[in-house]
């Protein structure tokens, strides 16, 4: 279908949407049936172009076969009831679609008549086809084939190739053609225009060559037995047809069909005396027919022995038509194969490897070395070694910019790194289409000529297991056969979100059910790049939230192919795109059908997960040193083991992924369905977790988790004083070996340099399946504990060990065991020291909040770009120069009590003035007298918006960015950075009290929802109180990103 008639038919769709969510006021709207409808029309549209573009070949090759005398050797229906397939005496054969079952339609009357030269010319609805003024030749040197196409509901003709077109208009309403018939030896075609061809059928037609056929006995008894193996009926017979080499000339024309019919040989009226039988697969080998048929339409009184019945074999050409002698059938019994892998039986090894990016040289040499562990690995159990290597996609790694150069040169080095292992045309080399492999990393209506390089420089050699070259070169759909096991590739060619053809969709459908049918207890291979959504590790990013969320959403994974593949439970699906490392259990899924992760033979990824020491959102450090692929073996009764490669490690991945063959009860598919494999599943387990500090740095100590897989990942969550201080998840390292017995032992973390005061450390763990260990905790102490105390501003005392006697110092006095202080009117935080009788120091800090009430002033890069700030906080932010600000701290706007995202409480019991006009910016001062330490933090409110002078409002918000100094995101929207709308930016308080900072560089403050960086305090316009009006934009912006001495931070210091 052209893009033009797609964009038609999605204009429509949109507007089928727009009318379907006006009835829908709440509530989802499920639009499935609508999709289910669009696509259906795309299959028609494109059916009906392949259909008038064949009979235009086809009309062409009648003119041919009556001016040539030629005959009819065969004619026989299409199994789909759309037309006719006709073989003639010279060799040729001709596809004929009569327009019925869906092909009828707005089509244009294609024809040909002979003028009075005697010579056929074409004709559109009844008209010579004109070229120039001239009559359009359908016969002869100078014959012309034209092309038809459909765009914006108008029939289009070209006459070169498909170069240029001509407008057509909207076709009438016609038939392709009036009739196809068999009738008195003649073969007679009519063409919608009434143009008529009437061809002799040959007195030697291909079936008529038969002179007997033999069936040839397997038994004693000369019977056919039908087996039920595993739930299926089946019935295997080998015939001899004569004379030598009949076979082959069949073989060779086409219109041959084979039938099986069964008659019963004690008849009842409830069954009737015959049944026809399904054919699903028949090989020929010389002059041995064998036939392999579906027996489920046999009676069940068959089966119980109640029933004879015999079978004869008819093969027809639509001419002529031999059936064989009849021979006895019998059941012979349930037939049990073994659901065991046979590593001593192996028929069948695969390499299946996704996303190689060749580009530079050392990821050929990756790419080279994964292809060698491949050949070893295969050889040790099969003797036949590996007889093919699957590549799903990202040949090469592309660029975003297309150069035919580039993308030429990547690919020369993946098949110069190929070749030298690999003999392609003995052990071919399949692959499909990944993002990589096409210009912007975008898959798009053009994918098939985009790609046309690859088919260019691999050359023919590389599709010689291809039996399907139409599918492949129109639509980049590929049927394979390897050791006898099918493989389907499939592409998209759309993202965002993913599509594919509806032609090759329905392609997929129409091999799978032939395939299955045939044979129904062998697996098939599906390839295509992306991942299928829901199934495997990864197969939900950027299609959900959380740790799951991407900037490309929709872009990694598809539920296009799902309503098709879900039919088949013989299915195997390898997708790529995701990177995801095969360790983890879930890299296997099972349901309708099976899917597997491929991992990267270049690089690893993960799930947006938070982590510490990630590179990037999902990839780490690290990720250049692993690659991984996967080496899939069958056995001769069809079970499967698929070998998960370590390339880095040089070693298998776990235990070997192990399925029996495809049983009709799907009992193949329960092994490694997740939500079993879950629910069995146990929870990791925790030991020992300690803190080493030294000079106020904090370093976390703990033995690795325990877990009948491994640990995913840990949690390590600091409190102080209840509070929240930091919380780090960090990934655990099973990703780095083959076997969990690679994995570290003993893990530690720094924690950063503390504050003196008490703290709370717990250590969290969960595996792959998100079950948790019962957390442990561990308290420690930063800073001395003895000989201190701190105390608010009122006058007190307290019983100390300082000896026999009486002594004062300042406003301390100690006398006998009490040491006694005065009330505080300073206004700011003090601290004295006195000397006991018994020798020893003792110190004694008095603080509250109202001591922090004053002058200070902020330092910070400032934002002022509508001058809205007057005076000296009117100038704007100069790199590695701190503005200057004068502030004033007093009471809060609104002394409130909140709890934060960890549900801590925090009362708001200060308020900041000067800036932003007269506004107040709340904040909370926090004092641990037991843990001897102050917090202090600003409050971002977006629940409402304050008002300010001259009846203005604003809001006062967190500056987020995505990752460090990118992605920045000033003013927040609601609830865009928490639930509550509003968050605590913590600023460090140091020891004399007189400097608080928050530091961004290194170790900045994350949202509580985790998506952003706080990078500093946002002002926002609003026209009123209410959350709506706040603005989308800042008006100021106070960002943590004054350098010098103060590495990206922003600070207060007392005035």
């Amino acid at each position: 279908m052209t893009g033009k008639m797609k964009s038609v038919i999605r204009a429509t769709v949109s507007a089928l949407f727009a009318s379907a969510l006006m009835l829908v006021s709440c509530g989802s709207y499920d639009d499935t049936e609508l999709k289910n409808k669009v696509n259906e029309l795309e299959n028609r549209v494109a059916k009906l172009e392949s259909a008038v573009n064949a009979n235009t070949q086809s009309i062409l090759a009648l003119v041919e076969a009556s001016k040539s005398n030629d005959a009819v050797t065969g004619f026989s229906e299409l199994t789909d009831k759309s037309g006719y397939l006709i073989t003639f005496a010279s060799g040729k054969s001709i596809t004929l679609y009569h327009g019925k079952d869906g092909q009828n339609g707005a089509t244009p009357v294609i024809g040909v008549k002979a003028d009075t030269d005697g010579i056929y010319y074409w004709t559109v609805d009844g008209e010579w086809l004109l070229s120039g003024g001239r009559k359009v030749r359908a016969e002869g040197k100078d014959a012309v084939t034209p092309k038809f196409k459909i765009e914006n509901d108008n029939w289009f003709i070209s006459q070169d190739g498909g170069k240029t077109w001509t407008n057509l208009g909207k076709a009438k309403e016609k038939d392709i053609f009036k009739s196809v018939s068999l009738d008195g030896g003649f073969v007679n075609v009519v063409l919608a225009d009434g143009t008529a061809f009437k061809i002799p059928v040959s007195d030697g037609s291909l079936v008529s060559m038969i002179g007997c056929i033999n069936v040839v006995p397997t038994h004693s008894d000369g019977a056919a037995r039908v087996i039920r193996r595993n739930g299926w009926n089946t019935l295997t017979i080998k015939y001899e047809v004569l004379p030598s080499g009949t076979l082959a000339k069949l073989s060779e024309g086409g219109a041959v069909k084979y039938s099986v019919k069964a008659f019963y040989t004690a008849t009842k009226a409830a069954v009737g005396d015959v049944v026809d039988l399904e054919v699903t697969n028949s090989s020929v080998s010389g002059d041995f027919l064998t036939v392999k048929v579906k027996c489920d339409a046999l009676d069940n009184a068959f089966f119980d022995g109640s029933l004879a019945a015999s079978v004869s074999l008819h093969i027809s050409d639509g001419i002529s038509n031999v059936a064989s002698s009849y021979t006895p059938m019998v059941f012979g019994g349930d037939v049990v194969t073994s659901k065991v892998f046979n590593a001593n039986d192996i028929v069948l090894s695969l390499g299946v490897v996704s996303d190689v990016h060749v580009n530079p040289q050392w990821t050929a040499d990756k790419w080279k070395s994964a292809l060698q562990q491949l050949k070893a690995k295969a050889l040790e159990n099969d003797s036949n070694g590996m007889a093919g290597v699957l590549v799903v996609g990202d040949l090469i790694d592309g660029s975003k910019y297309y150069s035919e150069a580039s993308f030429d040169n990547q690919l020369k080095l993946f098949k110069s790194a190929l070749e030298s292992e690999i003999d392609v045309t003995k052990s071919p080399m399949v692959y499909t289409i990944g993002n990589h492999d096409v210009p912007n990393y975008a898959w798009a209506s053009t994918m098939v000529s985009d790609v046309a390089y690859i088919r260019t420089v691999l050359g023919d050699q590389y599709f010689q297991a291809d039996i399907d070259q139409d599918a492949r070169l129109k639509y980049e759909a590929r049927h394979c056969v390897i050791g006898d096991y099918h493989i389907l590739c499939v592409s998209p060619n759309g993202d965002q979100p993913i599509v594919y053809d509806p032609t090759v969709v329905t392609w997929l459908d129409n091999q799978l059910a032939a395939i299955t049918s045939a044979e129904p207890e062998k697996y098939v291979i599906v390839l295509t790049h992306p991942m299928i959504k829901n199934t495997v590790y990864g197969s939900r990013l950027g299609e959900e939230g959380g740790i799951w969320e991407s900037t490309l959403s929709h872009y990694w994974a598809t539920d296009a192919l799902t309503p098709v593949l879900k039919k088949y439970p013989q299915v195997i699906v390898f997708g790529g795109h995701l990177h995801f490392p095969l360790n983890d259990p879930r890299s296997v899924w099972q349901g309708d059908f099976t899917v597997f992760g491929c991992g990267s033979v270049r690089y690893m990824a993960i799930e947006n997960g938070k982590y510490e020491d990630m590179s990037g959102a999902t990839v780490m450090k690290d990720r250049n040193d692993f690659s991984q692929g996967n080496l899939l073996q069958f056995d001769s009764n069809g079970n499967m083991r698929v070998l998960r490669m370590d390339f880095y490690n040089r070693d298998v991945v776990g235990d070997p992924i192990l399925s029996s063959f495809p049983a009709s009860d799907k009992s193949h598919l329960t092994k490694y369905n997740h939500t079993t494999l879950s629910l069995a599943n146990a929870s990791p387990t925790l030991s020992t977790l300690d803190v080493e500090v030294i000079d106020g740095a904090a370093t976390a100590k703990w033995g690795a988790g325990t877990d009948d897989e491994f640990v995913h990942h840990y949690v390590l969550t600091l409190k102080k004083g209840g509070k929240v201080v930091s919380t780090k998840k960090i990934l655990a390292d099973f990703y780095k070996s083959a076997k969990t017995s690679g994995m570290k032992k003993e893990w530690t973390r720094s924690l950063g340099n503390l504050d003196n005061g008490s703290y709370e450390l717990t250590l969290e763990a969960f595996d792959s399946w998100d079950a948790a260990a019962t957390p442990i905790k561990k308290a420690f102490q930063v800073g001395s504990t003895s000989n201190s105390a701190w105390t608010d501003d009122k006058a007190g005392s307290k019983t100390v060990s300082g000896g026999a006697g009486n002594v004062s110092e300042g406003w301390l006095t100690y006398s006998n065991g009490t040491l006694s202080w005065t009330a505080n009117t300073t206004g700011k935080p003090r601290t004295a020291k006195i000397a006991l009788p018994d020798a020893t120091e003792y110190s004694v800090t008095q603080i509250s909040a109202d001591d922090f009430k004053g002058g200070w002033t902020l330092y910070s890069k400032r934002f002022n770009p509508n001058g809205t700030l007057g005076g000296s906080n009117n100038d704007n932010a100069v790199e590695n120069v701190a503005n200057k600000t004068v502030v004033t701290f007093g009471e809060p706007l609104k002394k409130e009590t909140l709890k934060d995202a960890s549900g801590s409480g925090h009362t708001n019991n200060l308020g900041i003035k000067g800036l932003y006009l007269d506004s107040v910016l709340d904040a909370c001062v926090e004092i641990d007298y037991e843990g001897k330490s102050v917090d202090f933090g600003v409050f971002l409110d977006r629940r409402s918006a304050q008002k300010v002078a001259d009846g203005k409002f604003c809001a006062y918000i967190p500056e987020c960015s995505t990752g460090y100094w990118s992605g920045y995101v000033f003013a927040p929207g609601d609830k865009a950075f928490s639930d509550t709308n509003y968050e605590w930016l913590w600023f460090r308080v140091s020891d004399d009290m007189k400097t608080m900072k928050y530091q961004y560089y290194g170790s900045g403050q994350k949202t509580s929802n985790g998506k952003y960086y706080i990078c500093g305090i946002s002002i926002v316009k609003a026209t009123s109180a209410d959350k709506s009006s706040i603005a989308s934009s800042y008006d100021v912006i106070y960002q943590a990103n004054y350098n010098t001495d103060n590495a990206e931070s922003m600070y207060f210091t007392k005035n």
